[in-house]
Order: structure tokens, then C-alpha cells, then sequence
């Protein structure tokens, strides 16, 4: 069953994250040795976590939007919320969770729940998408106790959209990057400077405005 779990699980998710569950596994398999609740392991000891977690940067607009248009082809249910984070910069958690009655279409903003509980409300950079969103119930995307599923199967048909395109995985997390550079351009485009576009950017996406060196990971800086 544990190896049966494990599977999936690397299927799934990445293998930082896998390694995570393994040691804590690992961890629990040692407590129940200790209460004499077990006989024999329950991790497999041959059970080793191959390959490194893909890069967290961007990708290119075009990637981005011809993966995003893979899972809307094949899997509509996937297509429109990784739109959304094209738009928002959304985590996955925020997006996940991302509630009704928080989306304003007439003020082409929306507020997420981010890290910590903290909120923020940001302005959308396409806001003809939230005209797109099911606003009749109270969540647009979570349904019942299936979260964590939710989050897998968006992260595994973003990983066979890319495979198929022969495009580098930078996982679901790497639409959100793709949204940060949009965010750059269109500041940068008013007359911000770069140094006011990403103290933006990183209240954008919901990092520490003072701490603009975040920023970096989704908009690589540009060569002089």
C-alpha cells in the first residue's frame, strides 16, 4: 500500500516533494517500530526518489500559451484556471481556494488568500477572463474535500502538456512566473523604473514589497 502510495505520489508531485513524504514516512515507520505496532517495515527499503525538481522559472508568453491551450483541448476543467494565473499571478493554494464572492468583474480586480492567511486584492491583467468564471457557487474551483487531488491533476497534465509540446517543465508554478514578466512589461510600458515596477510586482504577488530580490526568480534580470 505505502509503495502503491509512493507511486502516485511521484507521478504527481515533484521529487523534492516526494522526499519530503518519504523521510516523513521513514520518520512515522520508526515511531510504530518503537509502540511494537508493526513487525516489518512499511517503507519499502528499495524505494529510491529519482531526478531533481524542475526550474522555477517562467515560461516564454507563447509556451505558456500554447501549453495553457493543450489542457483546454483535453482537459477544460484545467485549461481555465491556468488561465487565471496568466492573468493573476496566482499560487496554485490561491487559485485552489480562490471564492466568488471575492472576484469584482467591474473593477477588473480579485482578492486572494495567500501565504500566512495573509489577502491582498490585485487588478487582473485580462480582466475578460473573469467574466468566464462560475460564480454560482462558493468557490469557482474547489469542490468539496478534493483539493489536494485538484492540485495534483493540474500539476500532472501541466507535466504531459509539456511533453507533448517539447517544452521545458517548469510546472504549473511556471504560468505564474509568465504573468509576472507580463506585469514587468506593462509597468515598465507606463514609465515605472525597474526598481518601482518590481517593488509593484512583488506586492503583486504577494511577497515582501521590501524584499524586491524575490522578484528575480520570475523575471530573470534583463542583460544591459
Amino acid at each position: 500500500m505505502t509503495a502503491e502510495f509512493l507511486g502516485e505520489k511521484a507521478e504527481t508531485c515533484t521529487p523534492d516533494t516526494v522526499r519530503t513524504l518519504l523521510a516523513t514516512l521513514k520518520k512515522l515507520q520508526e515511531g510504530l517500530y518503537a509502540l511494537n505496532w508493526i513487525c516489518e517495515d512499511i517503507v519499502p527499503t528499495e524505494w529510491q526518489v529519482i531526478g531533481r525538481n524542475p526550474p522555477r522559472g517562467p515560461y516564454v508568453l507563447d509556451e505558456a500559451k500554447a501549453l495553457q491551450q493543450w489542457v483546454e483541448a483535453r482537459h477544460s476543467e484545467y485549461g481555465q484556471p491556468l488561465r487565471f494565473i496568466l492573468s493573476s499571478g496566482a499560487r496554485i493554494d490561491e487559485t485552489l481556494h480562490l471564492r466568488s464572492d471575492k472576484i469584482f468583474v467591474d473593477r477588473k480586480c480579485v482578492e486572494l488568500q495567500g501565504k500566512g492567511g495573509r489577502v491582498r486584492r490585485i487588478e487582473v491583467l485580462h480582466a475578460d477572463m473573469l467574466g468566464e468564471l462560475d460564480l454560482s457557487r462558493r468557490f469557482v474551483y474547489l469542490d468539496g474535500n478534493d483539493g489536494p487531488h485538484w492540485k495534483d491533476s493540474l500539476e500532472r497534465v501541466v507535466r504531459q502538456g509539456c511533453d507533448a509540446l517539447s517544452i521545458r517543465r517548469r510546472g504549473v508554478h511556471g504560468f505564474r512566473g509568465t504573468a509576472a514578466g507580463e506585469f514587468i512589461s506593462i509597468k515598465r510600458a507606463l514609465g515605472f523604473s525597474e526598481v518601482e515596477a518590481r517593488h509593484e510586482l512583488a506586492m503583486w504577488l504577494g511577497h515582501n514589497p521590501h524584499r524586491t530580490e524575490v522578484t528575480y526568480a520570475y523575471v530573470p534580470k534583463r542583460p544591459m
